[in-house]
């Protein structure tokens, strides 16, 4: 895990500057299965080839396997939450999709919460709002001006609540 808070008082800092990021990486388990899933192709062609099947007739089908795996590390391997001045960002991936963000503007309660291991991990609709986390049961719960809720999960969201908080005009888990 990979976390950075800086001082906004500097002044050199802009609007743009990160205040807070945080990248988050796969769970060893899921990496385990990826990498067992991955090892399992080269280990079915040679079973195939010692049966004196056609390898090249079965190709199409273990490509296919390795780019879904390839896929789906590149989208959920990580999870990366920054804040600016001006708004909250969230993306998967290293190709940073998917993603989203909110304005602070548009924010009207910040507060630390917990998910329930039952909410499992990824994006998620729960009856909580909508959930965005790759690891762990900590998360930041945000209550938008429209009445959407939205939960980020992070390892550290009290930190990130005590960031929020003061460019919210409000206090921990109150409104404004």
């Amino acid at each position: 895990m990979y976390h950075r808070m800086q001082d906004t008082a500097s002044p050199s800092s802009s609007p743009l500057d990160e205040i807070y990021l945080e990248r988050q990486y796969a769970s060893l388990p899921l990496l385990g299965l990826l990498l067992a899933l991955g090892l399992g192709l080269p280990l079915a062609i040679l079973a195939d080839l010692r049966s004196g099947g056609q390898w090249h007739d079965t190709l199409p089908v273990y490509a296919l396997i390795v780019a879904v795996q390839a896929g789906l590390l590149l989208t959920f391997g990580r999870f990366s939450v920054s804040l600016n001045a001006e708004r909250l960002r969230w993306s998967f991936g290293w190709m940073g999709w998917p993603r989203g963000q909110v304005l602070l503007a548009d924010i009207q309660r910040v507060a630390p919460t917990r998910t329930r291991w039952t909410e499992g991990w990824g994006i998620r609709a729960t009856r909580n709002g909508m959930l965005y986390n790759l690891r762990g049961l900590q998360a930041v719960q945000l209550t938008l001006s429209d009445g959407r809720t939205v939960r980020i999960g992070c390892s550290e969201p009290a930190a990130l609540v005590n960031l929020l908080a003061p460019r919210l005009g409000n206090r921990p888990g109150t409104g404004r």
